[in-house]
């Protein structure tokens, strides 16, 4: 289940609200990193006397994607103990908004020692009675209240700083069918490729029979106007427009202009000429015809960069250092297909796919 990691508010502040609306926490906004504290160390902390909320809200759980379903969320305070007197924690409950949501946590106020320790609430698949959305625990006004309430004269609490962590589920993707755009031209069964439009996350895809060895042969123009990548798989045609959609031909005519403005992969084809060939980053159709090594792609890459390469082989041939298999050795004799990407922190170039 993916999670969030542990976040830091970035707002700390206190909120009188009854029953909790006694003493003030000083320096609330300390709770939003870890090395200091905030505290109630007034005379008038005595018996049965309920801190106000220490509010911390502002987490950034941005790394969830929009649409998700919460899991579960855990809540860590730290640091807690008493100098003087004796306390306990009776507070922490989620809010949004300046409203509370779901249970209080310790409803059952849990006592603390003098030592400080580290106390949490929540768990992976606990949503804390609440109804929770991926909009709520992405807003700036999400967060948590914590309270105290004294148990004996004269008390003095602290807390040194506040975490949480958000365990959620991605959307699944959305699966749509498209029409078919007849104007593809078959190309050899050892070229099946998988054509997707550079969009949003929806991905629209037609499996049906009518699309099956359809690719890209003559409609080189096609794609740069269109700005398609191609990656290997299955021999279908995947597209869509800027809204998720699915296009038909005329559609995709009418949009030209608009997607004349997001060419991203160029489409080149090479045949040997001699001892070394050099592929283009894109889409790179080579043609080897006799004993060759292939060299490190030309211009100079950025991280992320992608590549697909299209090899027909009737020779043997071999692959400068900067390629890295990532699943089985690089092909050297056959006519293949490869998917790569480039790290630019190790300088190489990842085959992640291969067939």
């Amino acid at each position: 289940m993916p999670t969030t990691g542990l976040k830091f508010p970035t707002s700390g502040v206190n909120v009188s609200a009854a029953p909790w609306s006694d003493d003030a926490w000083v320096n609330p906004g300390n709770i939003t990193a870890s090395g200091s504290f905030t505290s109630i160390t007034a005379p008038t902390y005595d018996a049965g006397d309920q801190s106000q909320k220490l509010r911390a809200t502002g987490f950034d759980f941005s790394v969830i994607p929009d649409n998700s379903t919460i899991d579960g969320i855990i809540v860590y305070i730290y640091e807690v103990d008493w100098a003087a007197g004796t306390a306990s924690l009776d507070l922490c409950q989620l809010v949004n908004g300046g409203t509370s949501l779901g249970a209080n946590r310790y409803a059952t106020p849990q006592a603390v020692t003098s030592t400080p320790t580290t106390y949490t609430r929540g768990a992976a698949a606990d949503l804390w009675s609440a109804t929770l959305t991926s909009a709520i625990v992405k807003s700036s006004t999400f967060g948590v209240d914590i309270g105290m309430i004294a148990n004996s004269a004269n008390t003095d609490v602290y807390i040194g700083y506040v975490q949480m962590e958000v365990y959620y589920t991605p959307p699944a993707p959305q699966s749509l069918t498209a029409t078919p755009v007849d104007s593809f031209t078959a190309i050899d069964t050892d070229t099946k490729l998988l054509l997707k439009a550079v969009s949003d996350n929806t991905v629209i895809t037609d499996t049906s029979s009518a699309l099956v060895d359809k690719a890209v042969s003559d409609s080189v123009g096609f794609l740069d106007e269109l700005t398609y990548e191609l990656i290997l798989g299955a021999p279908n045609i995947i597209y869509r427009d800027v809204k998720g959609t699915a296009l038909t031909h005329e559609e995709i005519d009418a949009n030209l202009t608009y997607l004349n403005t997001k060419i991203e992969r160029a489409v080149t084809s090479i045949v040997q000429s001699g001892a070394t060939v050099t592929p283009v980053p894109g889409i790179c159709f080579i043609t080897i015809n006799d004993t060759a090594t292939i060299n490190a792609p030309s211009g100079t890459p950025t991280d992320g960069l992608r590549m697909l390469l299209s090899l027909k082989a009737s020779a043997d041939y071999s692959w400068d250092a900067i390629y890295r298999p990532f699943n089985g050795p690089l092909p050297t004799n056959i006519t293949a297909i490869l998917s790569l990407i480039y790290n630019e922190a190790d300088g190489k170039w990842d085959v992640i796919t291969t067939g």
